[in-house]
């Protein structure tokens, strides 16, 4: 079967979120459209899909189940367009995290409160140190 380089890069991820960083299978959502996740409010959404979507649940004050992480997989270089890429789909999606991911990089970022620019950091922590993380700033819908 040939598979496309980005799909290499997807399952690859996929792998390693879960054996290595304690992501559990059933919280992860792959190649889905923006919207159809049930918590966008929002009129018009992008016709774009989400590469990878991690949620949680007991992380947000209006929403049980919610964005944890947002994962946009890529088989190139991660540039500017692709961090412009990422945070345009977590303007639908509200996730507390956003990463780029390509087979020798991974770039987590999340967005500070003060001014509401991106913060970055080379490299994944495990799924319930993310957790614990949004719990601690539970936030208001941003959708």
């Amino acid at each position: 079967m040939n598979r496309k380089p980005e799909e290499v890069v997807r399952q690859a991820l996929l792998v390693k979120l879960e054996k290595e960083y304690g992501f559990p299978s059933s919280c992860l959502v792959v190649e889905k459209k923006l919207s159809l996740f049930p918590h966008i409010k929002k009129e018009r959404v992008p016709d774009r899909r989400c590469d990878i979507v991690a949620f949680a649940n007991d992380i947000h004050e209006e929403h049980a189940v919610y964005p944890l992480l947002l994962i946009e997989c890529k088989h190139t270089h991660l540039t500017q367009d692709v961090v412009e890429q990422v945070v345009g789909y977590n303007y639908y999606m509200g996730a507390y995290f956003i990463a780029l991911a390509n087979l020798n990089s991974f770039l987590l970022g999340w967005q500070e409160e003060k001014q509401g620019l991106y913060q970055w950091q080379e490299g994944l922590i495990s799924y319930n140190e993310l957790v614990a993380f949004a719990k601690r700033y539970r936030k208001s819908p941003v959708v």
